[in-house]
């Protein structure tokens, strides 16, 4: 059996690369940006931030509790900059979808507000 390769972290050039990417102007975008950078700059995986709920966000917002996490439950401390990136994503969260349990909504889909809504199909 091959031995796994450990998966190799990008360069600063990379990331910010990365991060350039989505346009902050846009709510998605703001999103996006912070929902990435919150993963490099913690390791979190991609199923642990999009499952983050506004429950595992302390009062101070220092730190995120990762619930059935690959390690288990935990606790990982964000970087200033992390603290300053999450304010900022939670203030125009709470405008756009206030109702909303998850701290990374889908931002777009009715659908996403009632569970029991029909999409309608798309014509063409």
């Amino acid at each position: 059996m091959a031995k796994r390769r450990l998966p190799q972290p990008l360069e600063p050039e990379e990331m910010r690369a990365v991060l350039a990417v989505p346009n902050r102007k846009a709510p998605t975008g703001l999103r996006n940006r912070t929902l990435i950078a919150l993963m490099a700059e913690s390791g979190l995986r991609v199923s642990e931030v999009v499952n983050l709920r506004m429950r595992d966000l302390p009062k101070k917002r220092d730190r995120l509790r990762i619930i059935d996490g690959k390690g288990g439950d935990r606790y990982v401390p964000l970087t200033e900059a992390g603290i300053a990136r999450l304010a900022a994503w939670l203030s125009v969260r709470d405008q756009i979808v206030p109702d909303s349990e998850f701290v990374f909504p889908q931002v777009r889909s009715t659908a996403y507000r009632d569970p029991l809504h029909k999409a309608e199909p798309k014509s063409r």
